[in-house]
């Protein structure tokens, strides 16, 4: 009797031993562990540990957790990705690539529930457009089923299939065959855009094991949440911290995202770990070749769950990532073309068929030509068999690969399921092996990840030493991609470590060269970049070349000014110079600006200035007051015989207009549209506001206002053009019905300008 009085007050003292597990965990292939409290893993310091077991020693790290009875909820509004991905949230608008600033197409996202931007105050956060697959403004059956890529689903289900797609601020516009279409946020269930001409599905895909990073053999996780989420993401990316309540998060910026998000460690059911160079099959584009039954039910193949919706098991063998498949069946895989050296996946009937079922698999390729071969072929797979291993190499000139799922009919053993009942097969793991040096070489990371130099050369002696990098912005809350150097170099004075050419003839859309970059703080020594035009040295609005400082997205900005040379072809060399000679590896760079950039926005491709049809120099204003001006100045000219310049760029046809400036112009019923360039003088330091008024009324119809994005600052809020500050061409519609037009400037004394200004007739 005293033994089982002592038993039971050891195990009443002992909470962990009572408790039912809370986790599981695997590492290596099989090797399970169970335990009750998670600790650690809300500081990079601070690395988890399940009950007394540390999950990521050097000797055996985590390959698997599960967050027992958790329950994966489909989420109702998403943006899933190609990689398959899921983002839960809401698009609510879009915005066009920036090139100057790198920033590619991008779809903004409000966020919610269990997620949040690292950094951004508005709940919002910017995906690559090129990576979504589908967006789901409303989860329905019709909306969660697949649809080819250009595939609108309207609230009412109806279906419209897209030959190009325009997204607005408003919604959408899209053009079929035979109608267009525009429809608001709202009117939307689910859109599956248009394939991108630059990034292809399986592209899209590869970016996971290209896409910059910090250490390109970390492994690569994957976390699914309980609302359906689903992130792809280098390990050695995550940033995890505690905050809002004691509530740990872990951040995290997938491929596809422009900016980190942050992720309730709560809200995560399942983590996954794969090796750098591992791609899951389920992460690619697929379609079915055939498919057939037995029994008259079809269960269709599925992407990293099994047929009931949970976790894929086989034997010991557990994983979220996989394929679950059912006889029979004939999936076909699209893969990275050339790169795919070797399979494997583990392979069974899945648990849940309790013990039933018998199927046979296998693994064919499609060779160039279109003919198969197998490459792999299984015995019978039974579901009171142990799981079995499917390897197969030799798949460089693979272009396709191929699981066919079949009955295990004809000479099943004895007592297993006959036809195609229970025969639930689970994939588990079915990883390609990828060349990723191949990969490399084919695709220059530099230029396909950093767009602002998609259209610069850069010589091949200096590419070779250098490599594309990530390194953490802590304000901005996002990885940034660096131009890193990849071992020391050796160094001379007044001799360039790095360079980028471009040869141009210059508009009045290029002629403006910024250079906004940052030193990484990782390497020896920081550097400078200078700007050449034609081989020789160009002086930046600043008198002054990029200084970097090593100071973590501390960046130095410069501008160059084309604008005389607008009509010429010149090569232009940006040279990364070192500040000493030696031995020594330099900092890495990152711009946030790189680029040529119009002088004055809102011209017509061509660049051609505006030619209005009745141009205000042709006429006498009703009355005028322009500060240092008793007379109306003559046009194209600034003071004396100085002609009149915007930002070095010639306007031939234009008046000054100094801050405090009002001029006014009789209107007449043909008179649709006022057009004309506005901005800074040459020579001067800021004007603004501009405004536009009719009649004797006090609200503007147009303010400069309307040019600027007011989170750029307050200058930029008020409407205001500074040295930095581009030039714009504005076209006003004229409303009915009005006698005069006022044109005038605000408060600013600097001295700004009416280019090639004049009325267009209807």
């Amino acid at each position: 009797m005293i033994y089982r009085i002592l038993y039971l007050l050891f195990f009443s003292a002992s909470p962990l031993l009572a408790q039912e597990p809370t986790f599981r965990v695997v590492f290596g292939e099989k090797e399970l562990l169970t335990g009750v409290k998670l600790t650690g893993w809300d500081r990079l310091d601070n690395p988890a540990r399940l009950d007394e077991t540390p999950l990521f020693a050097e000797a055996k790290q985590i390959r698997f957790l599960e967050r027992l009875n958790s329950v994966v909820d489909k989420a109702t509004t998403f943006i899933e990705f190609h990689n398959h991905d899921v983002l839960p949230g809401q698009v609510i608008g879009f915005e066009d690539a920036d090139p100057v600033r790198g920033i590619p197409s991008h779809y903004l996202v409000h966020l919610n529930g269990n997620y949040r931007p690292f950094a951004e105050a508005d709940g919002t956060v910017r995906v690559n457009a090129a990576h979504v697959r589908r967006i789901v403004f409303r989860s329905s059956r019709i909306t969660d089923s697949d649809h080819p890529l250009g595939t609108i689903v309207l609230r009412d289900e109806s279906l419209l299939l897209a030959q190009n797609m325009r997204w607005s601020d408003t919604g959408l516009r899209a053009l079929s065959e035979n109608q267009s279409i525009t429809a608001n946020w709202v009117q939307l269930s689910a859109v599956f855009p248009n394939a991108d001409p630059q990034l292809s599905a399986v592209n899209a895909v590869l970016a996971d094991h290209l896409a910059p990073c910090n250490d390109a053999r970390s492994r690569i996780a994957r976390y699914t949440t309980t609302d359906g989420g689903a992130f792809t993401f280098r390990e050695t990316m995550l940033i995890p911290l505690r905050r809002e309540n004691n509530l740990i998060f872990h951040t995290v910026q997938p491929a596809w995202a422009l900016d980190g998000i942050r992720i309730l460690f709560d809200s995560v059911a399942h983590i996954s770990y794969r090796e750098y160079n591992q791609m899951p099959l389920s992460s690619l584009p697929a379609t079915v070749i055939e498919q057939r039954n037995f029994t008259g039910f079809q269960w269709p193949w599925k992407r990293n769950q099994n047929r009931l919706g949970d976790v894929l098991t086989a034997g010991e063998m557990v994983s979220d990532v996989g394929l679950c498949t059912h006889s029979y069946s004939k999936v076909a895989f699209d893969i990275p073309p050339k790169l795919v050296t070797r399979f494997m996946a583990y392979l069974g009937i899945d648990q849940s068929a309790e013990g039933g079922g018998c199927a046979q698999v296998k693994v064919l390729k499609q060779n160039p030509g279109g003919t198969e071969s197998v490459v792999y072929q299984s015995g019978f797979l039974i579901g009171t068999y142990p799981y079995t291993v499917a390897s197969a190499g030799s798949l460089l000139d693979a272009e396709k690969l191929i699981i066919e799922t079949d009955f295990g009919h004809v000479g099943r053993p004895a007592n297993a399921d006959p036809f195609d009942i229970r025969d639930d097969v689970s994939w588990i793991m079915p990883y390609i092996t990828l060349d990723l040096n191949a990969a490399r070489q084919a695709t220059d990371d530099v230029q396909q990840f950093v767009s602002s130099i998609h259209s610069w050369e850069i010589p091949a002696n200096f590419r070779s030493h250098v490599e594309l990098t990530a390194h953490w912005d802590s304000t901005g809350g996002r990885w940034l991609s660096t131009i890193s150097w990849k071992a020391p170099v050796a160094t001379v004075v007044d001799t360039p470590v790095f360079e980028f050419h471009k040869k141009t003839m210059l508009t009045p859309n290029n002629s403006w060269l910024v250079i906004s970059a940052s030193a990484n703080g990782i390497g020896d020594k920081t550097t400078t970049i200078q700007v050449l035009v034609n081989g020789e040295p160009a002086t930046s609005i600043m008198n002054g070349d990029v200084s970097l400082t090593g100071q973590v997205a501390k960046f130095d900005a410069r501008h160059w000014l084309f604008g005389d040379k607008v009509g010429e072809e010149v090569e232009i060399s940006i040279r990364v110079m070192p500040r000493e000679a030696g031995t020594y590896q330099p900092q890495g760079i990152t711009f946030a600006q790189f680029g040529l950039q119009p002088i004055v926005q809102g011209l017509p491709a061509s660049g051609r200035l505006p030619e209005p049809d009745v141009p205000l120099s042709t006429l006498t204003p009703l009355k005028f007051t322009l500060p240092g001006h008793t007379e109306m100045p003559m046009a194209g000219v600034f003071k004396e015989e100085i002609p009149l310049n915007v930002r070095s760029l010639a306007i031939p046809d234009g008046y000054v207009f100094p801050g405090r400036s009002e001029i006014v112009y009789e209107l007449k019923p043909e008179y649709s549209h006022l057009e004309m360039i506005l901005g800074l003088v040459d020579g001067s330091t800021a004007v603004g506001t501009y405004e536009v008024l009719v009649d004797d009324l006090t609200e503007p119809i147009w303010t400069s206002k309307e040019l600027f994005d007011s989170s750029l600052g307050t200058s930029q809020a008020n409407g205001y053009f500074s040295r930095q500050t581009q030039a714009a061409n504005v076209r006003i519609e004229i409303p009915a019905g009005h006698k005069t037009i006022t044109i005038r400037s605000g408060t600013q004394t600097s001295t700004g300008l009416l280019g090639n200004a004049g009325f267009h007739t209807k």
